[in-house]
């Protein structure tokens, strides 16, 4: 879960950004390095500082020197701010154990795939998967039963994103007696030449993915 909203304290202009600012400077003790941490210019960073400053009315950071130091009050204010930084942290990180991301499927999930993506989601943002076997994804997507679908084939969906995973290679079982056995491989547009029976009520292809395939 990404931060973007401004921590404001009662009683002053303190912003979440200004503890960050500082910590950075306290610890990199470089304007350039903690602006490249921040991702910010230098510049920005120090008005950051002096708005800090003239917030709490005291010098926090010593400017007689050639190198970045902290005056006796800056170090107080670092320990607070730590703190402070520490428990917003904790706190968010409690809050992602809460999530949970509804996964919907129509068919069977691609093994071993599925089971370690998500096994490094969960390691990677603290939050829970479920999966959730359901008939038509798109529709139970739109309607805000689940999250995210996993979807066969080449869609366009309003109001949805559609990144594609990667490409599922597709394997045909033949019969012994059948002359097509002794191959080790079927071109799919050889297919044309046999009938073909598709269970679009309870299967999970249909002629549009035998198509985009």
């Amino acid at each position: 879960m990404l931060l973007t909203a401004e921590l404001c304290f009662p009683g002053m202009d303190l912003e979440l950004r200004h503890l960050r600012a500082f910590t950075a400077l306290a610890h990199h003790r470089s304007y350039t390095r903690a602006a490249t941490e921040l991702m910010v210019t230098q510049p920005a960073l120090s008005r950051t500082i002096q708005q800090l400053e003239a917030t709490l009315g005291i010098r926090l950071v010593d400017r007689s020197s050639r190198h970045v130091t902290l005056t006796p009050a800056g170090q107080e204010f670092l320990f607070h701010a730590r703190r402070v930084l520490g428990n917003l942290d904790q706190a968010a990180r409690d809050m992602r154990a809460h999530r949970t991301l509804r996964l919907g499927f129509s068919w069977l999930l691609p093994d071993p795939w599925a089971q370690r993506t998500i096994a490094r989601f969960e390691r990677a943002t603290d939050a829970k998967v479920t999966l959730a076997r359901v008939d038509h994804p798109v529709a139970t997507l739109e309607t805000a039963r689940i999250d995210i679908a996993l979807l066969r084939g080449h869609l366009e969906l309003t109001g949805a994103t559609v990144h594609p995973l990667f490409n599922e290679q597709r394997i045909a079982a033949i019969s012994t007696s059948s002359f097509l056995a002794a191959r080790k491989s079927i071109d799919w547009s050889e297919f044309h030449q046999w009938p073909l029976v598709v269970n679009t009520v309870t299967g999970t292809t249909t002629p549009g993915h035998l198509a985009a395939g």
